[in-house]
């Protein structure tokens, strides 16, 4: 064989019926400039190759080190011999966007074949299921620029968020002692408060999977002196949870690929008195703070396709009906919902150009600009300032949110 030198390192994870496994692999190109291969731990390789027969979804997602190259890597394997796995195979591999509020534009990351490669023929293939993509295209945005980004305007939209936050906390009720696991916690900016009201005898768990947003959170954490919360990056919908009292989430549980199989698996470690409390956004239409700078910027990109009826993503969780289906299939009560309005300074009391900063930076009027010809995004931004600006007042932006309080217990 060839004499091969790396060319860099990515993170590999196994997606399959929500369930995740984390592998470090190195990129190697032959002397020749030929191939490209990954070179994997035996060990780590039987383990995975294992758990996706078990499973049955042989599914993996590669990205590279800054997580802005992401690639679907479908693989063979034989069924019926699984601890013969240390041949895993790949056969397949294309680049995949992101499914969530922003998208991956990069060219694919050629994978010609593994190092490790079959010894007899293999006896069966799968396909891609919607949730397990989903949950890949998550797993690369939030781990690579589009986690990055949102740690960067997270002081601002902490701000932004503050009255949502406090609504939440007095909708929750945490008590002092209690245990409280938060879903999608980002940041932390609501989980350092769960953490302030359950006191020193309390415990906070912050769940999440993107590792820059858990290292911010844990960063605030450290410079509050606040001791009580557990940051752990791992997908809520497969990881198995510490007994809670409270769970609860700020805007981090409308994005799973499988919800009725996250919520389950969520319940799995409610304790007998046990309750959940989450804020959500309502429909676009009743949050002119996103609607009002998306639709200035729409009337010059290409027509967006029509979004499918409570997908994963920022309004998943907008109709009360769809979400008490997914919640009572899960082994949820019947859930109450809250209806929660209230006026959001986008800008955060920073002006109106600020305000156009964070409606561009993150979120999907990001998404659609980039890639953009620089005069289409000169005039997409100077609509949506246009737009914003009856909106000013002194330093501040305010338009209306829309949000539910939704409640429930297991049963």
């Amino acid at each position: 064989m060839l004499s091969t030198m790396s060319v860099g390192r990515i993170c590999l994870a196994a997606h399959f019926r929500g369930f995740s496994i984390w592998c470090n692999f190195e990129i190697e190109r032959d002397e020749r400039g030929r191939a490209d291969f990954l070179r994997l731990d035996a060990r780590r390789c039987r383990l995975l190759a294992h758990d996706c027969v078990r499973r049955d979804a042989p599914f993996m997602t590669l990205l590279d080190k800054s997580g802005q190259r992401s690639i679907l890597v479908r693989t063979i394997y034989d069924v019926n011999d699984p601890q013969q796995t240390s041949d895993l195979s790949i056969r397949y591999a294309g680049h995949t966007g992101n499914a969530g509020r922003d998208s991956i534009a990069a060219p694919p990351l050629a994978v010609h074949s593994a190092i490790l490669q079959r010894s007899h023929p293999p006896s069966r293939t799968t396909h891609m299921a919607a949730p397990e993509e989903i949950n890949a295209d998550m797993l690369a945005f939030w781990n690579g620029k589009g986690g990055d980004t949102w740690v960067a305007r997270q002081e601002h939209t902490d701000i932004t968020l503050t009255p949502v936050t406090d609504a939440l906390l007095a909708f929750a009720a945490p008590r002092a002692g209690e245990r409280v696991v938060d879903i999608g916690c980002g940041c932390g900016a609501p989980t350092l408060e769960f953490a302030r009201a359950v006191g020193p005898s309390g415990r906070v768990v912050g769940l999440d999977i993107s590792g820059p947003m858990l290292a911010e959170g844990e960063r605030r954490a450290s410079a509050a002196g606040i001791a009580n919360v557990d940051w752990r990056q791992v997908d809520p919908a497969t990881a198995a949870l510490d007994e809670y009292d409270l769970l609860t989430s700020a805007f981090g549980v409308m994005f799973f690929g499988d919800r009725v199989a996250a919520f389950t698996n969520m319940r799995r470690g409610a304790a007998s008195d046990a309750r959940m409390a989450l804020v959500c956004w309502r429909t676009l239409a009743e949050n002119p703070w996103m609607d009002v700078p998306m639709t200035a910027a729409a009337q010059h990109l290409p027509p967006r396709p029509k979004p499918v009826p409570n997908a994963p993503g920022m309004f998943a969780f907008a109709d009360p009906e769809h979400v008490t289906e997914v919640l009572t299939a899960a082994g949820w009560a019947p859930p109450r919902f809250e209806k929660l309005d209230m006026d959001l300074d986008i800008a955060a009391g920073r002006g109106l150009e600020e305000a156009v900063v964070q409606s561009t930076q993150i979120g999907a009027v990001n998404s659609w600009l980039r890639n953009q010809p620089a005069e289409v995004v000169s005039t997409a931004v100077a609509s949506l300032r246009e737009a914003l600006a009856p909106y000013a007042d002194g330093a501040s932006v305010r338009l209306p949110g829309a949000m539910w309080l939704i409640s429930s217990a297991p049963v």
